[in-house]
């Protein structure tokens, strides 16, 4: 299901992703606005999609490095 999603939206996370990334996901899942935040204080928003929706998929960013 989740190739089948890099697939559909053209997205390779074989060298990590970014900003262009979730532009890409906000442009597919365009029902729902997509939040990521840096940290666990709700002012913390280092991504919010341009989407019109009180449907919403929040995302953590975590900086685990491998």
């Amino acid at each position: 299901m989740v190739r089948q999603l890099l697939d559909t939206t053209g997205i390779d996370l074989k060298y990590r992703a970014g900003i262009p990334e979730l532009i890409s996901f906000q442009k597919h899942f365009h029902k729902y606005k997509i939040v990521v935040y840096s940290g666990l204080n709700c002012d913390s928003i280092m991504f919010q999609g341009q989407a019109e929706s009180d449907k919403r998929i929040n995302l953590f960013f975590d900086t685990i490095m491998s």
